[in-house]
C-alpha cells in the first residue's frame, strides 16, 4: 500500500487517480486568503458597468484587445481564476510527463501561493497558451483555432510575448502561410476593440501607460522585477548578459542540459525583467516551467529570511534572478521528453 501510494506521486501524470488528485488540490485553492490588492478587483473593476469608459480609471493598463479575455476572468471569479490556475499546472504537468512530486513543488512554492493570493491572472495568460499549443503541435482540424486562441491568450500581457511567440513560431516550424493567416486573425481579433470609443481605447491604454497613476507609480516601483526600471539597471544588464555567457558554455560542455522547457522559461523570464514594468507574480509563471525541489526550499528561504525587509525591495530584481538561475540549473528534464527534441 505504501509503495502504491509512492509510486501514485513519483510517476508520470497519466491515471486517473493522479487527474484527481490536482482537480481535488484546484478546488482547494478556493480557501486560499486573499492580500490586498487583488489583481482580480483591480483588472476587472467597470469591465461591465462601464466598458466604454473603462480607461477613464487611470489604473487600467491592460490592452484594449484583453478587455474580451478579462470579461470571461470577471465572470469565473477571483475562486475560479485560482482553479483554472492549479488545473492549468496540471494539465502542463501531465503534458510534460512530470510527476505529482513536481506538481505540489508548483503549486505549493512561495511565489505561486503569492500569486494565488492576489488571484493574478499570470498562469492563465502565460503559461495556458503554452500548454494548449503544444497539446496541438500535430496537424490536426482544430490546430490553426487552437493557435489563435494561444496567440490571443498570450497576448493579454504582451510583455511576457515578445521572445516566447517568436520562439514557439520557429521551434514549431510553422509555415510561413500559417504565420501570415494566424498574424491576419490576431489583427482583426486586436484593430478592431482598439479603435472603440472616442479617443479610440488605444490611445486611452497609451497615455494611462506612459503617464501612470499614483497607484501605479507607487506598485511599479514597489513590486517590479524589471531590470531596466533601477537605478542599478546598467550593472544588472551587464550581470544578466555574464549570466547567458556562462549558461551558454555550461550547455555546449554537455554539463547543463538544456531543454526546451530551459528556453520556454529564459526567454518568459527576460522578456519580463527587460520590459518597463513586471510584478513579482510574473515569476511563477517562469518558474512553472523548470520546477525543483532546491528551488522551492530556496524561494523558501529568501521569502521567510528576507521578505518584508528593505534589502529585499532594494535589491529584488537581483534576488529574484538568483531563484531564477537557481531553478534554471537545478530542473532536470524529463529525459523521454528530451530525448524526442533532440
Amino acid at each position: 500500500m505504501l509503495k502504491s501510494a509512492r509510486d501514485l506521486f513519483i510517476n508520470p501524470i497519466q491515471h486517473q487517480k493522479q487527474i484527481f488528485i490536482y482537480l481535488f488540490s484546484s478546488v482547494l485553492f478556493i480557501f486560499v486568503p486573499q492580500l490586498p490588492p487583488s489583481d482580480w478587483k483591480l483588472n476587472t473593476i467597470g469591465l461591465f458597468e462601464n466598458f466604454l469608459s473603462v480607461y477613464q480609471n487611470p489604473n487600467y493598463v491592460y490592452p484594449p484587445w484583453a478587455l474580451i479575455p478579462l470579461c470571461l476572468y470577471r465572470l469565473i471569479g477571483s475562486e475560479g481564476a485560482r482553479i483554472l490556475s492549479v488545473i492549468t499546472i496540471g494539465l502542463l504537468c501531465q503534458q510534460k510527463r512530470w510527476s505529482l512530486f513536481r506538481f505540489f513543488t508548483i503549486v505549493l512554492s512561495p511565489f505561486f501561493l503569492v500569486t494565488m493570493t492576489k488571484s493574478n491572472i499570470d498562469i492563465l495568460s502565460y503559461v495556458l497558451p503554452v500548454v494548449i499549443w503544444e497539446k496541438f503541435q500535430q496537424p490536426s482540424r482544430y490546430q490553426f483555432l487552437m493557435q489563435v486562441l494561444a496567440i490571443y491568450i498570450l497576448l493579454i500581457k504582451p510583455q511576457g510575448a515578445l521572445l516566447l511567440l517568436p520562439f514557439l513560431l520557429i521551434t514549431y516550424r510553422v509555415p510561413i502561410k500559417r504565420i501570415f493567416l494566424l498574424g491576419i486573425v490576431i489583427l482583426i481579433l486586436t484593430v478592431p476593440i482598439s479603435l472603440i470609443s472616442q479617443p479610440p481605447f488605444l490611445f486611452q491604454w497609451l497615455e494611462n501607460i506612459l503617464n501612470p497613476s499614483p497607484q501605479n507609480k507607487f506598485y511599479w516601483g514597489l513590486n517590479n522585477i524589471s531590470i531596466t526600471s533601477k537605478s542599478y539597471a546598467i550593472e544588472g544588464i551587464l550581470v544578466i548578459v555574464a549570466l547567458v555567457m556562462i549558461l551558454f558554455f555550461l550547455a555546449k560542455k554537455g554539463i547543463l542540459t538544456w531543454s526546451k522547457d530551459h528556453w520556454i522559461s529564459s526567454l518568459l523570464f527576460l522578456s519580463m525583467v527587460f520590459s518597463p514594468y513586471t510584478s513579482q507574480q510574473s515569476l511563477s509563471s517562469s518558474l512553472a516551467f523548470i520546477p525543483s525541489w532546491f528551488s522551492f526550499l530556496y524561494q523558501l528561504i529568501i521569502v521567510l529570511v528576507l521578505s518584508g525587509t528593505d534589502f529585499y525591495f532594494n535589491y529584488l530584481s537581483f534576488l529574484i534572478l538568483s531563484i531564477f538561475i537557481i531553478s534554471l540549473i537545478t530542473f532536470k528534464a524529463d529525459k523521454r521528453s528530451h530525448e524526442e527534441e533532440q
